[in-house]
């Protein structure tokens, strides 16, 4: 059975009991761009708690390569933690660079 996730402005799919995650765009290696009007940042934050919760094993993005680790959900999810901790989660602030992704605010 597949279960569908609805995050604001993402819908995921979670096959439970493969531990597989199709994450569309939510999740992908390379730029994420939030900068956006339509995205806002607080929520894109909870839909990466909401996948981060998971126990992947498997991580299907919509874009680019498909060798995406299952800790890469949890980095993006800590990484937004901390932006919000500094203040630099918002719209504006600009580009933070993580190796093999990056999001641009």
């Amino acid at each position: 059975m597949i279960e569908v996730l609805h995050t604001l402005g993402h819908m995921c799919f979670w096959k439970a009991e493969r531990g597989y995650l199709f994450t569309g765009d939510l999740v992908y290696k390379d730029m994420l761009f939030a900068y956006y009007p339509s995205v806002y940042p607080q929520a894109y934050l909870t839909s990466r708690e909401k996948v981060a919760s998971l126990p992947m094993k498997r991580v299907f993005p919509a874009h680019h390569t498909l060798d995406i680790q299952p800790e890469i959900p949890l980095r993006m999810r800590n990484a937004f933690r901390q932006l919000d901790a500094e203040g630099k989660f918002h719209h504006g602030s600009g580009i933070f660079n993580y190796g093999d992704w990056a999001v641009w605010l």
